[in-house]
């Protein structure tokens, strides 16, 4: 179907509004991502106020990353349909431009033949060469109103096809903005952890410090917890010695030798610098083979406000 001048302007205005469409769908899903945030990463929901509407205290996390969750695939669904419609109703406005830019070459081709056709005659009959030089100014006329209207469909087209690229340029960074803040949110949602076959290696690395003396510290949640006790193992296994930690502030009901809390972020080794020369390298191979299994781990001496008995390991939060 042909579109007039009227319709292509009305489609246009319409692509305008489906864009501004999914602008604000893809400010929604960068919103639900920042909830998820809030619930799985803060305490902000335990604050009353405006937070007091999600339920109770116990409910308040669950309610607040469920509602996150489902604003974000509506969201997403959201953007999805409109950039759908968007390339749709540019299609028909570029085909309709086509369509328009084909008629208008094809009149002038005709509009050129005519005035031949004119021009032939009138030097065949000389006795209605009046005639046929009207008819051919006519002509001549009418081609140039055809090229002049077949040259501004050309430009309304190669504009408007220049508009649908960049309204697609704009459409795929948005989307890809929100698949990158998605990707981050689950690295931050997933737990350090060191697989069974990773441990035995770890293990077997390390038997060549069997005997060497070390202390635990741990970061209070779950996560670290767990990470603390997976390394304990570990180490057990490679027979080194674990001593108690000396803080007196600790991990309640940890069995084993006393576990004490840290509030570090990451695992941080530490030795005293009187012991540099015999346990750099323990603690150097300890951090390269952490750090090869994707665990993020630093060594470091210190020269005071260090026990020298034994080497220090602190399990600390994950890096966000």
């Amino acid at each position: 179907m042909t579109l007039t001048a009227s319709d292509v302007g009305a489609l246009t205005a319409k692509m305008g509004y489906w864009e501004d469409a999914e602008y604000a769908f893809a400010f929604l899903v960068a919103i639900a991502c920042f909830g998820e945030y809030i619930a799985d990463f803060t305490k902000w929901w335990r604050r009353e106020s405006v937070w007091a509407r999600l339920g109770s205290m116990d409910d308040r996390k669950e309610n607040l990353g469920k509602l996150s969750t489902l604003l974000l695939i509506v969201a997403l669904v959201a953007e999805t349909v409109c950039l759908f419609r968007t390339n749709q109703i540019s299609g028909e406005v570029l085909g309709s431009l086509n369509q328009l830019s084909d008629e208008a070459f094809k009149k002038a081709t005709a509009a050129k033949d005519d005035a031949s056709i004119a021009i032939t005659k009138s030097g065949q009959a000389a006795t209605s060469a009046a005639l046929a030089e009207q008819a051919s100014g006519r002509a001549t006329s009418e081609s140039t109103e055809a090229e002049g209207t077949a040259s501004k469909a050309m430009a309304l087209a190669r504009d408007t096809r220049h508009e649908a690229d960049s309204f697609k340029h704009d459409i795929k960074s948005a989307r890809e903005e929100a698949l990158k803040a998605n990707s981050q949110l689950i690295r931050m949602k997933t737990p350090r952890t060191i697989s069974t076959e990773q441990q035995e290696q770890l293990s077997k690395a390390l038997r060549a410090f069997a005997g060497t003396p070390f202390d635990l510290t741990v970061f209070s949640d779950e996560e670290s917890v767990d990470l603390m006790r997976v390394l304990r193992s570990v180490l057990t296994s490679a027979g080194w010695k674990q001593q108690a930690d000396e803080s007196g502030i600790g991990l309640p009901e940890t069995p084993g030798p006393f576990v004490g809390l840290t509030s570090v972020t990451g695992i941080r080794i530490e030795i005293a610098a009187s012991r540099y020369a015999e346990w750099e390298p323990v603690i150097g191979t300890l951090v390269l083979l952490l750090k090869a299994e994707n665990v993020e781990a630093a060594g470091n001496a210190a020269l005071t406000g260090v026990s020298p008995r034994a080497i220090h390991i602190a399990v600390g939060k994950k890096n966000p």
